[in-house]
């Protein structure tokens, strides 16, 4: 009996998830389980990805890519409580802008033993998060990291092992509340825990940076500066734990470097000493 062979191209697009590259055929349900569904990039509105009480603690069938990998500009929409685990390498890769968002029900864990969640040339954005966890081994490489941008906004929680940290644009903070815990039993963070290359902006939110310290940290560094608007506050938490044999006085320094528009020739120092 003669037998035919039919052969079907499906449109591949750029994104993968567990090294499976997402196809016109597996869109609707990436995986196979219910859970994962992408939609298309459409004019000018990106590709969106749909997790939807997902639980990824797996290595990718393609060991150098992320379980959610991405090159192309991508809306990640969270729905239910979603995990992502990277075993060897970030959670969450892109080469692009990346928006990760919910519409205040969807939370979000991510694991990479360094890097977190990043994008090489792009920004990242975290919106509508009931609650973000993000954690790492290492206190030495940020949980985020992007080249351009990073904000964060309308988020109940957002909670991280590590710094946040960009390559050349602004950190934006607001109508959230942030907590960063670094440092312990075997990292110190010797870093910067909220790094922008340009200006960190704090809008109506609340900051709370908790350090175990061996050595030395910074909380906060941007080179154009830090805005703090009203209704925010920020709280830094220091524990030293002296490791020695015996009783010992603690040394501290504590600094903050302001310049202009604090500083300019019309400021005026007034301190209720004799001499300075």
């Amino acid at each position: 009996e003669p037998f035919v062979i039919v052969w079907k191209d499906f449109l591949t697009y750029h994104t993968w998830v567990l090294g499976k590259p997402i196809t016109e055929e597996n869109m609707a349900d990436v995986l196979g389980d219910g859970k994962i569904s992408y939609t298309p990039p459409q004019g000018s509105a990106p590709a969106r990805l749909t997790l939807n009480s997902v639980y990824i603690d797996k290595p990718s069938i393609a060991g150098s890519r992320s379980p959610i990998d991405t090159e192309e500009d991508l809306i990640i929409e969270l729905k239910g409580s979603n995990t992502v685990n990277g075993q060897s390498v970030a959670a969450i890769y892109t080469s692009c802008n990346l928006y990760i968002q919910s519409d205040g029900t969807g939370s979000l864990s991510a694991y990479g033993p360094n890097y977190v969640i990043w994008t090489r040339d792009a920004s990242i954005s975290f919106s509508g998060l009931k609650e973000l966890n993000l954690s790492n081994k290492t206190a030495f490489a940020p949980a985020v990291y992007a080249y351009g941008e990073i904000s964060v906004s309308d988020c109940d929680l957002v909670t991280s092992t590590s710094s946040f940290r960009t390559g050349v644009l602004d950190i934006i903070l607001q109508n959230s509340k942030i907590c960063i815990q670094v440092g312990g039993e075997e990292d110190d963070p010797s870093t910067t825990v909220i790094d922008a290359d340009r200006a960190i902006k704090i809008r109506n939110a609340q900051v709370e940076i908790t350090a175990t310290v061996k050595d030395k940290y910074s909380g906060m560094y941007a080179r154009d500066g830090i805005t703090i608007s009203a209704g925010s506050t920020v709280t830094v938490t220091d524990v030293f734990e002296n490791e020695g044999f015996r009783d010992e006085p603690l040394m501290l320094l504590y600094h903050i470097n302001l310049g202009w528009p604090f500083l300019d020739e019309h400021t005026r120092l007034y301190l209720p000493t004799r001499s300075v």
